[in-house]
């Protein structure tokens, strides 16, 4: 981990670490944010990255490409983003606004220039809700935010 992601890291725990307090969503952005960046997490660091979410029957994808060389790097920060190269259990998705959506476990793809995110949740019944947050979350990375980090 370098001095910068190390440094993000623990600003981050010394908000979020107050009198028991509930974390403001400025700091949980902030956590979020640091702890997509100490475990590479963060797509959206790697040069020329571009986001964009398409509904599919019962979810939605989020398309990940570079025009750069860094495609490898990439698709390896996606996978990460989402639980790992192989995502084969159900994980509670962490916005950055301080709430969680649950989904089936997430499919990750190989596509030109990028990574292929499927994501259905866990209810279909909060379809509607779900498709909300993970676009709103989208918007955001398209402005360099990592505001979207899968937990089992």
């Amino acid at each position: 981990m370098n001095v910068a992601r190390l440094g993000l890291a623990v600003m981050a725990a010394v908000a979020l670490a107050g009198c028991g307090n509930r974390p403001s969503p400025d700091q949980t952005e902030t956590a979020l944010y640091a702890q997509a960046l100490a475990i590479g997490a963060c797509p959206m660091v790697v040069l020329d990255t571009k986001v964009t979410a398409s509904n599919v029957e019962g979810g939605l994808t989020l398309d990940f490409r570079t025009t750069t060389d860094h495609v490898a790097e990439l698709r390896d920060a996606v996978r990460k983003m989402v639980g790992g190269p192989v995502a084969d259990t159900p994980v509670t998705l962490l916005l950055g606004n301080g709430s969680v959506l649950a989904t089936r476990a997430p499919e990750a793809e190989d596509i030109e220039r990028g990574e292929r995110v499927t994501l259905y949740p866990a209810d279909p019944l909060n379809l509607t809700q779900f498709r909300v947050g993970i676009k709103t979350q989208a918007d955001r990375m398209a402005y360099g935010e990592c505001t979207l980090l899968a937990r089992p």
